[in-house]
């Protein structure tokens, strides 16, 4: 209803000229009633004249700063729900954040905690090994939560990026290929168009893209890879064999630190697809997903090509 109210206002008063001949109209009507009874005919002529030169305008100017208040307001309103929910994303992600790091730190002063008690040299030695194990993973933590703010500080215009071949990223995927299971399809490379990219940015993305389908498919398996050419889109299609997702899932897949794996037996910080969706986005592209389960999952990124006219 006050939207409908809202929307009625604005096309009122969308031009001066409009505003200016409702305002008139009102003036004249309610000028016209009250005079009618305590004047005479000639009075209210005089009356009623005064009335659309001066009254007129003067109605037209308040109702204008009626109407700037309210969108002002309005405005106001939208500022303070966006900050809201920035404040409640980064409260979220602060307490995931402080989670991720103290599972290795619980795991660190365990292992410390035993390396002190024991005195047989083999297990020192293991739980030294493991110590380091949990440092590397607080170190490759907080390299992600650097790279993924450092991605959230950048606006798209301000982002670094350089006109390409396509047929030049062919090469830049083969070097994700040292397991030998990803298995790259490229039909007639050569009339692949020209892209606008952050090479480092781009390949970081298809990275977290394909070693998330590495993980959680079989090892014996191979993961397919397309680069097409769609309409507008340079599109890179990754398609594993896995265990595939449900819909709910599909849902969540690219909030920060969801893991498919709650238990965290699977290697990760479920801060990958973040990434990558974050990456595509300052691409002014899209990823898109499709997955079934028990029928494995195709990741589709999409990149905007430079149009030839």
């Amino acid at each position: 209803m006050i939207t409908t109210r809202s929307s009625t206002l604005n096309w009122l008063f969308k031009t001066p000229l409009r505003a200016s001949a409702v305002a008139t109209l009102v003036s004249l009507v309610f000028a016209g009633i009250i005079n009618s009874v305590f004047l005479s005919p000639p009075a209210l002529s005089m009356t009623l004249f005064i009335t659309l030169v001066i009254a007129a305008p003067m109605s037209y100017l308040t109702i204008k700063m009626v109407i700037a208040f309210r969108m002002t307001i309005e405005s106001q309103k939208v500022k303070l729900a966006l900050e809201h929910e920035r404040a409640e994303i980064l409260a979220k992600f602060m307490r995931d954040a402080a989670h991720e790091f103290k599972t290795p730190l619980t795991l660190m002063s365990s292992d410390l905690y035993l390396l002190e008690k024991s005195s047989d040299s083999a297990k020192k030695q293991q739980y030294t090994q493991d110590m380091y194990k949990q440092i590397e993973t607080l170190n490759t933590l907080l390299e992600t939560i650097l790279i993924l703010t450092r991605l959230d500080g950048t606006d798209k215009t301000d982002y670094l990026r350089t006109q390409v071949k396509a047929v030049e990223l062919i090469s830049d995927i083969q070097t994700f290929n040292s397991s030998g299971r990803i298995k790259l399809l490229v039909e007639n490379p050569n009339t692949l168009p020209m892209v606008k990219i952050n090479a480092s940015d781009l390949h970081l993305a298809l990275n977290q893209i394909l070693g998330n389908a590495l993980r959680f498919s079989p090892e014996t398996s191979a993961i397919a890879v397309q680069i097409i050419h769609f309409g507008q889109w340079l599109v890179f299609e990754i398609k594993d064999q896995g265990q595939g997702m449900s819909e709910e899932t599909i849902q969540r897949i690219f909030d920060r630190f969801y893991r498919v794996d709650e238990s965290h037996t699977t290697r990760g910080l479920g801060l990958g697809l973040a990434i990558a969706k974050r990456v595509f986005e300052l691409h002014d592209g899209h990823i898109e997903i499709q997955s079934e389960l028990g029928k494995g999952t195709t990741f589709k990124g999409y990149i905007p090509i430079i149009s030839v006219n």
